[in-house]
């Protein structure tokens, strides 16, 4: 009689819990697919107990957004998060900085060619690392924007986070056991990685107001066309100074603003083509 009151609570469980779990779906593809359709992004599922997914711009921003687990797909498991991510450019080009939560801290200790330092600014907070193979130039680099916004990343509540810039590519990502399931909710943590990414393609205003700023070699596409002038004795061209000229004196524009409930919008990037 004792073991049949057991199993009785035991089915009893199991069925909560997967009553739960895909009522916890249900409402998550609700609200992602309601997100999705307002800024007109491409919503993915490839079944009823399958996560979802979507992709696409926001306000010109490359945007993606998934379920990653390794052991199923289940908010319970330690394997799963729900990723909200943005890939951006950086106008730099060969110096690189990176910050992770403490759940992928160990993946960073790990990196014993970098250094960390904590950003000697009033926002910051509390002694979370940044890390970098070039901390001096960062310390003299970062600006008010900058540190700001990254402190709010790492503030998000019941979050995670990976912000990385380097030469292979630039990206913010929010990672959260949480599985969003309000418009609201996404909203909120697209605001939070759209400002780090807005604050991060512009140029840095600590830069620009130091004519004499060290480490100029990290805003170089590469060496090839200074190369190039030097195997033609040459000296580089008048025009292409004065583009050089005006990159690091413009900031970029920043004027489209499409979508009200997300703020700011970021603008398009402009290449500078090599004058003839």
């Amino acid at each position: 009689m004792l073991w049949k009151i057991i199993w009785i609570l035991f089915a009893l469980a199991v069925t909560g819990y997967c009553g739960w779990t895909l009522q916890v779906i249900l409402n998550q593809k609700k609200a992602w697919r309601a997100f999705a359709k307002k800024y007109k992004l491409k919503y993915m599922e490839e079944g009823m107990f399958s996560p979802p997914g979507m992709f696409g711009k926001i306000g010109g921003q490359a945007f993606v957004a998934y379920i990653e687990s390794s052991n199923g797909f289940s908010f319970g498991q330690s394997g799963s998060w729900t990723v909200l991510e943005m890939p951006f450019e950086s106008e730099l080009k060969t110096a690189e900085i990176t910050m992770v939560s403490t759940d992928f801290m160990l993946e960073m200790q790990q990196a014993d060619w970098l250094q960390s330092f904590v950003p000697d600014h009033p926002a910051w907070g509390d002694n979370t690392p940044l890390y970098s193979e070039t901390p001096d130039f960062f310390k003299n680099y970062l600006d008010d924007e900058k540190i700001t916004s990254l402190a709010r990343l790492k503030s998000a509540p019941k979050a995670g986070y990976i912000f990385m810039v380097d030469q292979e590519g630039s990206v913010v990502s929010y990672r959260t056991r949480q599985p969003l399931d309000d418009p609201k909710q996404i909203n909120e943590a697209v605001k939070i990685i759209r400002a780090v990414v807005d604050a991060w393609q512009k140029p840095s205003k600590a830069r620009l107001a130091d004519k004499k700023f060290s480490g100029t070699l990290a805003f170089e596409d590469d060496d090839e066309d200074k190369a190039q002038d030097q195997n033609l004795g040459q000296e580089p061209s008048q025009n292409n100074a004065a583009k050089n000229t005006e990159d690091e004196i413009l900031p970029q524009d920043n004027t489209q603003q499409d979508n009200k409930s997300i703020n700011p919008e970021s603008g398009s990037d402009k290449s500078v083509q090599p004058s003839s």
